[in-house]
This record gives structure tokens, C-alpha cells and sequence, in this order.
């Protein structure tokens, strides 16, 4: 990756760019084994470290965590000042996320049409007007109505039709204190052969150590009738809690709990059954929202994979 950003570096801030967009740590690694978020800030630095008069975005924040959005966006608005040309930098952004492109934008051309078809690209409007002709689907400069409903954030509370659907929706699921452990897997070097010492469990020594991630879960629950969202950057355990709710993962102390009965059954010359399960949290049906799979083992979405 670093090889790449070096030959489009026209500007001399291949350094300066990877550290904002928090690419330093991945200067090596090759392009193709880049995360979905990782690929997306290494494509924003290849345009970036280029000199140009007029750059172009499309989409620039997707699969990027909030605090890298808001990054991705200054580094966007920073480019203004970069140009040669005595008329200045143009800087052309596609964005679907509101709040991003109310921080970026200084104008905002709407498009309106049908998808396949024709397309309408009306002309700039400041931020707040533009991002409510958006929301209102009519433009009043042409008198043009171009969705038949306005995008209102309001949320409708539907009515229960029956005494189950109350009792369904006020249900109440808890969880309790969890703590996870996630060992770093060791890499495979030339030959077949694993790299590094130690056990795999992050034991190794000297500057290439790997220390494991742990996440420390509170003590919470949730309603059938709740929509619960978990903010945060990427690589905190949002993933990981989601498979131990859904089930998919076990906790450290039900892993502790396996351990010691699969012990015991040995001890008693017992044959251990390898189907019970131990869990913390309640059973629940879980569909995934990538592939709308139900605790399907054989599903290869980034929750059950």
C-alpha cells in the first residue's frame, strides 16, 4: 500500500496524509487483504496525495466509524487549499449521510429523477436549503414536487392488535456482566510454516508482540419493542458482542465453564456431551441483517462467519 501512495505522491504528504487518515500502522500491508474501511481511507489518500485542481469524491465516508468520517471529511475539506491554479480548488463530493454532509459542504446540488432513466441535477443551494428541498422532495426555485412523500424522522408508534404482541414487545431480555478474550492468530510465513513464538495466545516476544483484545462487557437488557444501537470506532468489539448475544460466541467464563465439566466427565470416565450449551445470555431467535439467515452455523455474514 505505502509502494502505491509513493509513486502518486505529487505532493510530497504521503506521510502527513496516512497519519490522518490513520493508515501509518498499515503501510505495508498488501491492498488486497485491506478491510472494507481500510480500502476506503487508502482510496481517499491515493487522490489526496495527488495534485489537481479539481478533486472528486464519490461517496468518500462509506464503511468508515463516526470518528473516521468526521476525519475523512476534514481531510476533504482541507484540499481546498492545496491547488496551483490562481482560480483556485474545486472539490466535487457524492454523500447520502446528512450529518457528514452538512460538516463538509459549503453548497449542495440536489438530484432528482428516476433511477435508469433521467436524472435532474438542480443548482446550488446552501447547506440548510439544499438538505431541506432533500427531506421535502420539491424544489420551490422550479416548482417541482419529485417524491410523493417528505423524509420526516418522526417515528410512528404502531398500536398493538392483540394481548400477545404487548406481552412480546415488553418482554424483557437481560444479560449479565461478560468478559471476552480474543487471542491474535499466528501468521502463516514462507513454506506453510506459522511465524512467531509462543502459543498463539499473543506470548511472543520482542517488538512484533501481539497483545489479544479483551472486551469487558456491563451488565444490560433490552425490550422486544426497542431498537438498541452501538456507536463505536471500528475494531472495540461491536461485532463480537452481537455473536455472544445471537449466541455464536461464548463468554470467558462460559468457555471456563465447558472446560471444567468437560474435566469432570473425564474424570468420571463419562462421555462428555458436546451439545450442551453454555451460555449467559437468554435464547433468542437472531436473524441477521446481512443475509437474514436464523442461526444458520453454515451462513458466511460477518456475524456468523
Amino acid at each position: 500500500m505505502g509502494l502505491i501512495l509513493e509513486k502518486r505522491d505529487q505532493r510530497n504528504c504521503k506521510a502527513e496524509i496516512m497519519e490522518s487518515l490513520q493508515l501509518a500502522k498499515l503501510e505495508h500491508r498488501d491492498v488486497q487483504v485491506l478491510s472494507g474501511g481500510e480500502l476506503q481511507r487508502f482510496a481517499l489518500a491515493v487522490v489526496a496525495v495527488q495534485q489537481a485542481d479539481v478533486y472528486m469524491f464519490d461517496e468518500p465516508t462509506s464503511y468508515l466509524d463516526v470518528k473516521q468520517r468526521l476525519q475523512a471529511a476534514e481531510l476533504i475539506r482541507s484540499m481546498l487549499t492545496v491547488g496551483t491554479s490562481a482560480k483556485g480548488t474545486y472539490v466535487l463530493c457524492v454523500e447520502h449521510d446528512l450529518s457528514v454532509l452538512d460538516y463538509l459542504s459549503d453548497y449542495i446540488c440536489v438530484l432528482y429523477g428516476t433511477p435508469g432513466a433521467y436524472g435532474v441535477v438542480t443548482m446550488p443551494f446552501s447547506v440548510r436549503e439544499g438538505i431541506n428541498i432533500f427531506l421535502a422532495g420539491f424544489v420551490p426555485t422550479e416548482n417541482m414536487r419529485f417524491r410523493r412523500d417528505e423524509l420526516s424522522f418522526k417515528v410512528s408508534q404502531g398500536s398493538m392488535t392483540t394481548t400477545q404482541q404487548s406481552i412480546e414487545a415488553n418482554r424483557h431480555h437481560n444479560y449479565p456482566e461478560m468478559h471476552k478474550t480474543l487471542y491474535p492468530r499466528r501468521r502463516m510465513g514462507k513454506g506453510g510454516k506459522l511465524r512467531g513464538k509462543g502459543k498463539g495466545k499473543g506470548k511472543g516476544k520482542g517488538k512484533g508482540k501481539r497483545q489479544p483484545f479483551r472486551l469487558h462487557i456491563q451488565p444490560g437488557g433490552f425490550r422486544g419493542s426497542q431498537i438498541v444501537v452501538m456507536l463505536g470506532e471500528n475494531g472495540t468489539g461491536k461485532t463480537t458482542f452481537i455473536r455472544m448475544l445471537a449466541g455464536l460466541m461464548s463468554s470467558d467464563a462460559d468457555d471456563e465453564a465447558r472446560r471444567q465439566a468437560m474435566a469432570e466427565a473425564e474424570a468420571a470416565g463419562e462421555e462428555f456431551d458436546t451439545e450442551r450449551k453454555f451460555t449467559s445470555v437468554p435464547e433468542l431467535t437472531i436473524s441477521c441483517v446481512l443475509c437474514a439467515c436464523v442461526r444458520a452455523r453454515a451462513c458466511a455474514c460477518v456475524i456468523c462467519a
